[in-house]
């Protein structure tokens, strides 16, 4: 993803009849430690201004909750200052 641009991810749950809360956290540092951000919604958007300076060292991650069964995803960026379609993730 190119940095600064707004991004939007979804947490879609399908083996549990809700209702759902979710918690989102991101991290700009795959080093340091998960930081909460966004509301109880199932999306959840953010850009990354800086560049990674090492593969998949950004990431989103998502902490879906139902009675008591938990499930997470979590996923890994590739932040560049300028888009390469050699990633496969740039926006068209």
């Amino acid at each position: 993803m190119d940095a600064g641009e707004l991004n939007t991810w979804t947490a879609n749950p399908v083996h549990s009849p809700g209702p759902y809360s979710y918690q989102w956290y991101y991290t700009t540092n795959a080093n340091t430690s998960w930081i909460a951000d966004g509301t109880d919604s199932d999306t959840y958007s953010r850009s990354f201004s800086q560049p990674s300076s090492t593969a998949l060292s950004q990431g989103v991650r998502v902490v879906v909750t139902s009675g008591s069964e938990q499930a997470e995803g979590v996923k890994y960026l590739i932040v560049v200052d300028d888009c390469d379609p050699a990633y496969e993730i740039c926006a068209g």
